[in-house]
C-alpha cells in the first residue's frame, strides 16, 4: 500500500463526512449480507458510480458475492458466469487502478471482452485488505465514458487508505476466524451451548438398537410336493392359493414315453414265457434245454418286475395331495412343459391356519440380537397395524434375499395366537432389537459405515 496522502482542498471536506456515515454504518453491521449491500450500493456517495460488483478473493476461489441494486447473486445469470471468468483472469488484484486488456490472462481477456461489448463501460478496481492480506475486491463502473473519473482530487487516496480498510474489517469481524473466548462468551454463547448440549445427549442417551428388516408370512407346517418322476409336466390342475382336500389331483406328466416303456415291458414279458414254454417243450429230448430253463425263469422274473416298476410309474403321471390346505405355487402356466427331476420341488401344501414369520436379516444389519424380546411385524397392506413375534432361529450363514441382498434367513414364531386376519403370501417389515448404545452409535452407525467402505480404512 502507498503512502498516505490526499490534497488539501476544501471541496474534499464534505466526503469527509460522507467516509464518517460510511465507517460508522459498516461498524455497525452484524451481518454478511447487510455488509455486502451496504459496500456495493452506499460506496457511490464517496465514489459516484453506476454499478458496482464486490468479490470474495480467497487465495483459493475468486467469486462474485454481491452486486449493485440487487440483494442476491444469481450465480447462473449470464452477466455472473462472464464476471467470475474474467476474474479469473484478473492480473495483480492487489492493484488499484483502470481495467482493461492488458491486466487480464490471454486465456481470460475474452470474457473481458464480452462485458466490454454489452455494456461499453469505464471501470475501477479496488482492493480491500485485512491485515495485509487481500479479501474482498471492488468493480466500480460508469457508463459511456472512456476513462473513470473521481468527483474531486484526493478521493482515491481517501477510499483507499480510509473507507477500504473499515470495509476489511467489517468482513473480517463477520467472516474471519472466531476465538474459542469468544466463541464460548461472545455473541455466539447461545451456539455453543446448544452444540455442547447436543453433544451431551448423543453420549450420554442410550438407546436399544434397532433393525429394520422386510418379512414374509409363511406356512409353519408345509408340506412340499416333490416331483416322483423324471419326466415333463403336461399341466397343473391346481391354481396359487387355491384350497385342495386330501385326493385332489395336482398335476399330470406327459405320460407317453411312461406307457410306452410299460407296453414295451409288457411285450419283453410276454417273450420270455414263450422263449421258457418252448424251452420246456424241447427240454423233454434235449437236456441241454433243460439246462437252460433255470436261466430262462430268472429272466421272466425280472422281466416280471421291471412290468412291475413301469406300472408304477404310469400310476405316477398323475398326482394326487395326501393332504388338506392352500396351494402355494408362483405359477401355474410356468411349470407346463417344464422338465423335473425326481424330488424336484413342485409346489407347496399350507395349512393357511398355522404361520410363522419368515425374516431376512441384511448382513450389514447383523447386530447381535436381544432374542428375548418381541419383535414388532408391520404389514404392507396394514401398515398401522403391529403384530408381535419372538425370534427363535437365526441362520448362520447368508442367503440371497429375492431382492438379491446378501442376509441371515431368520424365523419367528406368533405371541400367544395367530393373527386369524393374516393371509399367507403377506409381505412386511419386521423391527428387531439389540443391545442399547448412545445415540451418536445409534445415528452414525450406517454413516460410518458407508464411510469405510468408500475411503477403505
Amino acid at each position: 500500500m502507498t503512502q498516505r496522502s490526499f490534497s488539501q482542498d476544501p471541496e474534499i471536506v464534505p466526503f469527509l463526512y460522507l467516509l464518517s456515515q460510511l465507517e460508522l454504518k459498516v461498524s455497525a453491521v452484524t451481518k454478511t449480507e447487510p455488509l455486502i449491500f451496504t459496500i456495493v450500493n452506499d460506496t457511490v456517495h464517496l465514489v459516484p458510480y453506476d454499478r458496482a460488483y464486490l468479490f470474495k478473493m480467497d487465495e483459493q476461489e475468486r467469486k462474485l458475492i454481491g452486486i449493485s441494486g440487487q440483494t442476491k447473486v444469481n450465480e447462473i445469470a449470464p452477466l455472473a458466469i462472464q464476471l467470475d471468468s474474467a476474474m479469473q483472469g484478473l492480473l495483480k488484484p492487489e492493484e488499484a487502478g483502470m481495467l482493461h486488456e492488458a491486466r487480464f490472462s490471454s486465456d481470460k481477456v475474452g470474457a473481458w471482452q464480452n462485458l466490454q461489448q454489452e455494456q461499453r463501460a469505464a471501470v475501477y478496481w479496488l482492493p480491500i485488505y485485512y491485515d495485509k492480506k487481500l479479501v474482498l475486491g471492488l468493480w466500480l463502473e460508469q457508463w459511456g465514458v472512456e476513462t473513470f473519473s473521481f468527483p474531486v482530487p484526493g478521493i482515491e487516496v481517501l477510499a483507499r487508505d480510509f473507507l477500504l480498510p473499515a470495509y476489511g474489517i467489517a468482513w473480517n469481524r463477520l467472516e474471519g476466524k472466531v476465538s474459542l473466548q469468544k466463541w464460548l462468551f461472545g455473541a455466539r454463547s447461545k451456539a455453543a451451548y446448544w452444540a455442547v448440549g447436543i453433544l451431551l445427549v448423543l453420549f450420554l442417551v442410550r438407546i436399544p438398537l434397532r433393525v429394520v428388516a422386510p418379512c414374509e408370512i409363511v406356512t409353519s407346517d408345509p408340506y412340499y410336493v416333490r416331483a416322483p418322476l423324471e419326466g415333463v409336466i403336461k399341466e397343473i390342475l391346481v391354481k396359487p392359493g387355491q384350497h385342495v382336500r386330501d385326493g385332489d389331483l395336482l398335476f399330470d406328466y406327459e405320460s407317453t414315453i411312461h406307457e410306452e416303456a410299460y407296453r414295451s415291458a409288457q411285450q419283453q414279458l410276454l417273450a420270455k414265457k414263450l422263449e421258457l414254454e418252448r424251452a420246456a417243450i424241447m427240454g423233454l429230448h434235449d437236456e441241454q434245454q433243460q439246462n437252460q430253463i433255470a436261466i430262462l425263469k430268472a429272466e421272466m422274473q425280472k422281466e416280471a418286475a421291471n412290468l412291475g416298476l413301469m406300472a408304477y410309474q404310469v400310476g405316477l403321471t398323475s398326482i394326487k395331495t395326501p393332504v388338506s390346505g392352500v396351494v402355494v405355487l408362483e405359477s401355474d402356466s410356468e411349470w407346463r412343459g417344464k422338465p423335473v427331476k425326481v424330488g424336484e420341488k413342485v409346489l407347496v401344501i399350507s395349512d393357511p391356519a398355522h404361520t410363522k414369520v419368515k425374516i431376512w436379516i441384511p448382513e450389514s444389519d447383523n447386530v447381535p440380537l436381544d432374542l428375548n424380546k418381541d419383535i414388532k411385524v408391520f404389514l404392507n397392506i396394514t401398515p398401522s397395524t403391529s403384530y408381535r413375534a419372538r425370534i427363535d432361529y437365526i441362520a448362520n450363514e447368508v442367503s440371497m434375499s429375492d431382492k438379491d441382498i446378501p442376509s441371515f434367513i431368520s424365523e419367528a414364531n406368533w405371541v400367544g395366537e395367530p393373527p386369524a386376519d393374516i393371509k399367507l403370501g403377506l409381505k412386511g417389515t419386521a423391527v428387531l432389537y439389540g443391545e442399547s448404545v448412545s445415540l451418536f452409535y445409534y445415528v452414525m452407525r450406517r454413516p460410518w459405515y458407508a464411510l469405510r467402505n468408500f475411503v477403505g480404512f
